[in-house]
């Protein structure tokens, strides 16, 4: 490949001055380092020039065999594929850098990759493999110097953070990173910090600081020129703006971000202007146009699998179809976002649609509904500590109740909602709430507190300019003057109210023209970058087909090349073959002469033929006469058989003599183990009562310790003794009553109480079946056995049993499911057998699963079983009916 970046027209200072630096290198390593640094830069402005010269990089590291050269170019092109929301590539190169640095780690990588790794896993929503990669790269830099790569990670882990709508955590992590591009003075990274701090200050309704934290990432791209760094700032200010009710002002930012993004089609960021844009029209009550761009936004979404983003655009459909009173559709997308959201953990995505069900349950009047859904919002929202969102919720609720007639309620949780948004300066929120009070108020004859409730929304309306508010504020007055039967006061606000109204119109017929021309300034700037997209798939489609071309011109060239040096080689062989023919032919001559000679070696070979002919005729004869001999022989055999008939009988007699010997012997023995087995636990249990004496009386530390150990290695004997009387027992028992299985079940569970509050297992149930016609004793063996097992193989980390009972017509299965150790699949054929242990670990005898399995045969059942390394076993027991 020839110099890539010849082609290139320089955009920028730094591109002039890398291209200039690999014109004048002539080290390869050097020159790989450039391309990379080089294709990182282009990828602003021209992502498939960048990708021409991080292929080249990666040449140029492979030819030198530079692993580090390898990792750079490879994370470059992983890049590439990521912009371009081709994430199985990129996440492809991304894992081939980290492989082509293992072992040979240096101070930046394989760190930068584990770093944009947990992006690409973020950005997918996949929350705990991204956090992996954060650590991966934390582990490598914790021996070194703080420097950029520590700002890098930081901010990963702060955006992290947000993303899990942990935003205190978040802005205590942006703010470590910035403290160390402040010291570095990397103008592009600190305004990324400072326009990600002022997203998540968006969310913690704190917008003077958002904006704030917008002016100072500006103030630092003044110094650069990165058309990817002013579309995310005007996105990020387009939210902001959105979230404070500034429409106009979210188009501006919208519009100047689209513009932004003509440079280069970043796939995730075309998706999410068009969900923002959806957004937009949907807060105007254009519902249709938003329905376009949401679901275009939707479409974007899916083929990147940006899972988090998916379920936001499946709730705000469901808010448009919600005011649009298409109810069944609200529902439909809300539930549908809500169950990818619970899939990724996303508390927020969770409250948002549990409020928009609930509120579509306030809509078609199932309040019991209703509430339950506002419930669970508001907790959440509580939990993450969202007090805007709370507020919000709350303010619903209040409105459920009031439909219902239970005023005391509604008041109480409009008060609720008062005081938040009085704490976080919610203007907005208050004079909501504040009109809500003084209309429920006026209907109550409550005068006093309705006037003061109005007086204060009217005043903030004022101040803080909320006409449409205003106007409702004026609508109450009217409604409590009314109470009063105060005549001149309803004059005076009708006035107010027509005045305001009148005024309103003519805004917004204003208003109507400048958003008309905004949004289609914004719908001309999608339409271009819409272009711009295809312009670019067009280009790519272009690139594919030429390289396919190009193959197949190489592999005809290689056809002829390989068939023209073939006819070469046969030429040669031909002409080697007309030079050796006169030879040949005197080689066939002398052939003809041993073909003669080895003629007459052949008939003579005849002769010797008909003369063996002749011996295998008289061998023939022979033959009979030895068959007729072994007929004879037959004859006395068949003699023999009739008297091993009779050593036969002889034998099975003595064989049953020999049973009945056994059988007398084995009930000996059964007798001898029972008997041994209660004298056995007799003094056991002498030793437990002096092991709980000694607790009481002796003071001697190391003494105590030393009763202790005695105590437990009794108490495991003694488990032992048990289960080897049980297998004793077994064949004894054979009745089948009537057990009521709930209480077997909790009774099996309680034996094991003080070892599961120790290991604090989480132990559930769930028996639907009262009854089942089995024998208690060998059921509760299985059970107990099986738990016990569970217990012994449990994990620290959020250890929990399931027990779970089902029915089908023929059977009653009952599964216990654990989440511990799991089983090695090379030892799972073994572990029902007697005295097996599959785990080093384990402090079991090997009984406990081979005496289950014996009891289930005793049943005329049997076990199934699986298991996974490091995620848990379930035994299922099938028991017939």
């Amino acid at each position: 490949m020839s110099c890539v970046s010849t082609i290139l027209i320089a955009q920028t200072k730094e591109i002039d001055l890398l291209t200039h630096a690999i014109q004048n290198s002539k080290d390869d390593k050097e020159k790989s380092d450039l391309y990379s640094q080089l294709a990182e830069k282009l990828f602003v402005y021209d992502l498939e020039k960048g990708l021409l010269n991080a292929e080249e990089a990666l040449r140029l590291s492979i030819k030198a065999n530079y692993k580090r050269g390898q990792a750079q170019a490879l994370t470059s092109i992983g890049a590439y594929h990521n912009y371009n929301g081709d994430y199985k590539q990129s996440s492809k190169f991304y894992h081939e850098a980290v492989h082509a640095i293992r072992g040979e780690g240096v101070e930046d990588f394989p760190v930068r990759t584990f770093l944009r790794l947990s992006i690409l896993y973020r950005q997918q929503a996949y929350f705990d493999s991204s956090s992996f990669y954060l650590n991966q790269a934390k582990e490598v830099l914790k021996d070194q110097k703080l420097g950029p790569l520590h700002a890098s990670l930081f901010s990963s882990q702060g955006l992290l953070a947000h993303t899990r709508s942990r935003d205190n955590e978040a802005i205590s992590l942006l703010k470590k990173s910035l403290a160390i591009r402040l010291q570095l003075k990397d103008s592009v990274r600190i305004a990324d910090t400072w326009c990600n701090m002022g997203l998540v200050y968006t969310y913690l309704s704190q917008y003077d600081s958002a904006d704030n934290c917008y002016s100072t990432s500006e103030s630092f791209l003044h110094r650069i020129n990165d058309p990817e760094r002013y579309m995310y700032l005007n996105l990020n200010r387009g939210q902001t703006a959105f979230a404070k009710g500034d429409f106009s002002d979210a188009i501006q930012n919208y519009t100047r971000a689209l513009g932004a993004l003509k440079n280069n089609t970043y796939k995730r960021y075309y998706a999410l202007i068009l969900f923002k844009i959806g957004e937009l029209y949907e807060g105007q009550g254009a519902y249709h146009t938003a329905y376009d761009y949401l679901f275009n936004a939707l479409k974007e979404f899916e083929k990147i699998n940006a899972r988090q983003d998916i379920a936001r655009a499946y709730t705000q459909i469901g808010w448009c179809y919600n005011y649009q009173e298409n109810y069944s559709l609200a529902l439909e997308n809300a539930n549908q976002s809500l169950i990818i959201a619970k899939q990724i953990g996303d508390s927020v995505g969770i409250a948002q649609n549990q409020n928009l069900i609930g509120f579509t349950y306030y809509k078609t009047k199932k309040y019991k509904e209703a509430l339950a859904s506002f419930e669970q919002a508001v907790t959440i929202r509580k939990k993450l500590k969202h007090w805007w969102g709370v507020s919000f919720t709350l303010y619903n609720t209040a409105l459920t109740y009031i439909a219902l007639g239970e005023t005391g309620k509604a008041f109480d949780l409009l008060s609720q909602s008062l005081e938040i948004d009085n704490r976080i300066g919610k203007k907005f929120g208050i004079v909501f709430t504040c009109n809500e009070l003084g209309y429920q108020y006026a209907k109550q004859k409550n005068f006093s507190k309705a006037s003061y409730y109005l007086d204060r929304a009217n005043k903030l309306a004022k101040m803080i300019q909320v006409p449409p508010q205003l106007l409702v504020n004026y609508k109450n007055y009217i409604f409590l003057y009314e109470q009063k039967k105060d005549d001149p006061k309803i004059i005076k606000y009708f006035k107010l109210y027509t005045a305001l109204k009148d005024s309103l119109s003519n805004e917004l017929n204003s208003d109507r023209i400048s958003n008309a021309d905004a949004f289609f300034q914004l719908q001309k700037k999608a339409a271009e970058v819409e272009l711009v997209n295809k312009e670019n798939e067009l280009s790519r489609e272009k690139i594919k087909t030429q390289q396919t071309e190009i193959t197949f011109q190489q592999q005809v060239i290689i056809i002829v090349s390989v068939c023209l040096f073939i006819l070469f080689v046969l030429a040669v062989l031909i002409y080697k073959l007309f030079k050796s023919n006169k030879r040949d032919k005197e080689i066939l001559r002398n052939q003809n002469t041993d073909i003669i000679r080895q003629k007459e070696e052949l008939q003579a070979q005849s002769e010797e033929l008909t003369e063996s002919n002749q011996k295998l005729y008289s061998l023939n004869i022979e033959m009979n006469e030895k068959n007729n001999e072994i007929k004879a022989q037959s004859e006395q055999i068949k003699e023999s058989n009739e008297e091993l008939e009779a050593i036969n009988d002889e034998l099975e007699k003595r064989v049953e003599d020999r049973t009945g010997q056994l059988n007398k012997a084995y009930n000996e023995l059964e007798t001898f183990f029972y008997r041994t087995s209660h004298d056995f636990r007799r003094p056991l249990t002498t030793y437990l009562g002096l092991a709980e004496v000694a607790k009481t009386s002796l003071k001697d530390k190391q003494a105590l310790e030393l009763f202790e150990k005695v105590r437990e290695t009794t108490l495991g004997l003694d488990g032992m003794l048990v289960k080897l009387q049980s297998i004793s027992n077994m064949d004894s028992i054979s009745v089948f009553t009537l057990i009521n299985l709930p209480d077997l079940i909790k009774g099996c569970c309680q034996k094991y109480y003080e070892s599961i509050r120790m290991k604090q297992i989480k132990l559930t149930d769930e028996v639907t079946i009262d009854t089942i016609n089995s024998n208690a004793s060998l059921l509760k063996i299985v059970i107990e056995n099986l738990i016990e097992n569970a217990i012994n193989f449990s994990t620290p980390d959020n250890p929990s049993i399931k027990i779970k009972v089902s029915k089908t017509d023929s059977t009653v299965n009952i599964l216990i499911e654990d989440n511990g150790q799991g089983i090695p699949e090379e030892v799972q054929p073994k572990i029902f057998d007697m005295y097996y242990r599959g785990n080093t670990n384990s402090k079991g005898n090997g009984l406990g699963l081979y005496i289950a399995k014996r009891a289930m045969e005793k049943l005329g059942g049997y076990i199934l079983f699986k298991s996974i390394m490091h995620k848990g076993s379930s035994f299922e027991i099938i028991i017939p009916v």
